[in-house]
Order: C-alpha cells, then sequence, then structure tokens
C-alpha cells in the first residue's frame, strides 16, 4: 500500500489517494480538489482508480473534486449519504467490512461531527476525516453530539495498537498512542488520570 496525501486549498482539507501496489487499483478518501498532480499520481503509477470513500458529506470535503473524477474515471462511490453516492456506489449503514480497490476495509461509524460521518481502516492506517484531529478531538454542534463522538472514537478507535497510524481530514497524521496520551478528551478520558491507567468501556 502506498499513500500520497494531498492539501487542498478548498477548505483546508487533507485528501488521500491509496494505491494498492498488488492489484494496481486505487481510491481516493476526501476529494476535497482534485488537481493535475493528483491526477499524474493515479497515471504514472498505472492505477485504476476504482473508489471514493467519503467520511461524511461536507462540501470541501468533497467539492469539486468528485465532480472531476467522474467525469475521467468511473469509481464506486463509498458514504452514508445516498446524494453523493446516487446510482455509483454504495450507501454506508452501520459498521462494515468491505473489499475496495482490493483492500479489506473496515468502516466504522462515529456520529457526532455529523451524522454520516465514518471511519476507513486499510491496514495499519486509519482515516478519520473530521472525527478527529491530531490533538482535538472533532468539532461538535452541542454536549449531546460531543458526547455521542467521545463514546464512539473511544470504542472505535482504543481497542486498536498504538502503533497504528491516523489520517485526519486536516492538520498533521498521529498515532493511537499519540492521541491517547495527549488528547484524552477525544475519548472522554478525565485529565487527572493517565491514559496509561484509564478503564474504558
Amino acid at each position: 500500500m502506498k499513500i500520497y496525501p494531498h492539501y487542498s486549498v478548498l477548505g483546508s482539507v487533507n485528501s488521500y489517494l491509496v494505491g494498492n501496489e498488488e492489484s494496481k487499483e486505487a481510491l481516493i478518501i476526501d476529494p476535497g480538489k482534485i488537481t493535475g498532480e493528483v491526477l499524474d499520481h493515479i497515471e504514472k503509477n498505472g492505477y485504476r482508480l476504482t473508489a471514493v470513500c467519503i467520511t461524511h458529506n461536507h462540501f470541501h470535503h468533497h467539492g469539486y473534486g468528485l465532480r472531476t473524477l467522474l467525469k475521467i474515471y468511473k469509481p464506486k462511490i463509498y458514504a452514508a449519504d445516498q446524494v453523493l453516492v446516487q446510482r455509483s456506489g454504495k450507501v454506508l449503514r452501520g459498521d462494515c467490512t468491505l473489499t475496495i480497490a482490493g483492500f479489506t476495509v473496515d468502516c466504522l461509524s462515529v456520529p457526532g461531527h455529523s451524522p454520516d460521518s465514518y471511519l476507513f481502516k486499510i491496514e495499519h492506517c486509519i482515516f478519520t476525516g473530521d472525527s478527529l484531529t491530531a490533538g482535538t478531538p472533532g468539532y461538535t454542534l452541542h454536549s449531546f453530539a460531543a458526547k455521542t463522538l467521545t463514546e464512539q472514537l473511544s470504542k472505535k478507535l482504543l481497542k486498536y495498537g498504538d502503533e497504528l497510524l491516523l489520517f485526519p481530514g486536516h492538520g498533521p497524521p498521529s498515532t493511537i498512542g499519540a492521541e491517547r496520551r495527549f488528547n484524552s478528551a477525544a475519548f472522554g478520558i478525565p485529565q487527572n488520570l493517565q491514559p496509561d491507567h484509564a478503564v474504558l468501556s
């Protein structure tokens, strides 16, 4: 697996091209804006773009990028919003494991930042969208959404080892270990508890 991160000025969004070196398929996560550089990575590496995964339906995470890709390729769209998927993909409901671009992808529902927010786990990497940013939990509109998000992040992420890489929709990458230690608010861990000793359900 090779990951090519790209920064989109449209909403300051991170987009990720994930290439499968065995099948020569590729997928893109959150195509905020597709540039010639992204297309060059696809073409020069001989990839077939077979899928687009969208973490949530906020415009700057798919924006004009999805429209551009659909003009050039015929990817299957994976998202929890029927408007985005239309007739060219799969609407995600609940947690599921799918084969996408030759990868086994765990699709994890984490409502909170938005009702349709998803994490995508591919091998040793998790793409978090806006549900988790390095050092801070995802933005929410009210306390109930914040509580829901921390519960889901705790349940879905803390079961993994510290070495797993996290690729957020904004900002730099991180790891489970770094977030467990320095981002206790994202998991609902009281600040007076050391993460190593916190009891999580």
